[in-house]
């Protein structure tokens, strides 16, 4: 078994793959920030169109709002998701062995092997985002499948959600630490959401392509702890 490393030094390799990984995660993050925000504002403009030019919302639009928002988020990460997480896995493996990342090849390796994703990574996230609606659930699901995306990107393992539950144990604890406040983000998120709208659409294709430079990060989290746990590192 390889060496548990800590939780610090876990989110420093995490951290300087995001960085040298710039010209990558960057437009990656803003072409889903752009394709999430303006399906956001298509949303609201079909739910909620008296918000777009400032008028009052009562509770029952924004619970419609909210859950259309919601919804657009899954959509996105069921079918774009895949080619955003194996990018950024690649580009952290890359990095970790001391090798040049291009977007290309990045690209190339997501593509290859979305077929193999889909399936799981759909019903993993599916999973934890309605366990989220009681929160307790949905947390507990991403520690156990926090390494899923991983080995369907560098395994051939035919059962890798409950390959992820048994090689995330030991170290849930650990992974709970680095992505805390990034769970208390995406719980408010929403109404962070309504109030970039009110300051236009620029504004909240901004917040959400940081959102998503944010989501790269903790699936780099992910797959540095993955790395530790198999002992696949340089």
């Amino acid at each position: 078994m390889a060496k548990k490393k800590s939780a610090f030094s876990v989110a420093l390799r995490a951290t300087s793959y995001l960085f040298s990984c710039a010209h990558i995660v960057v437009p990656l993050a803003l072409v889903f920030g752009t394709i999430v925000g303006l399906l956001d504002v298509a949303v609201l403009s079909l739910f909620a169109p008296e918000a777009l030019k400032g008028g009052p919302t009562d509770q029952s639009t924004m619970i419609k709002l909210m859950f259309g928002w919601w919804g657009v988020m899954l959509f996105i990460e069921v079918t774009l998701g895949p080619i955003l997480a194996a990018m950024t896995i690649y580009a952290a493996r890359t990095r970790s062995h001391g090798g040049s990342v291009s977007l290309g090849k990045a690209l190339n390796f997501a593509l290859a092997r979305y077929k193999r994703i889909f399936k799981w990574h759909a019903i993993a996230m599916l999973t934890i985002q309605v366990g989220m609606i009681a929160i307790v659930p949905g947390i507990l699901f991403l520690l156990q499948y926090a390494f899923v995306d991983s080995i369907l990107c560098l395994e051939d393992e035919e059962r890798p959600l409950n390959r992820s539950s048994r090689m995330t144990k030991g170290r849930r604890r650990g992974i709970f630490s680095l992505v805390f406040i990034w769970l208390i983000f995406t719980q408010v998120l929403g109404f962070m959401e309504l109030a970039a709208l009110g300051e236009g659409t620029g504004t909240l294709i901004a917040l959400m392509s940081g959102a998503y430079l944010l989501n790269i990060w903790v699936v780099m989290v992910f797959y540095t702890f993955y790395e530790d746990r198999t002992g696949k590192a340089a």
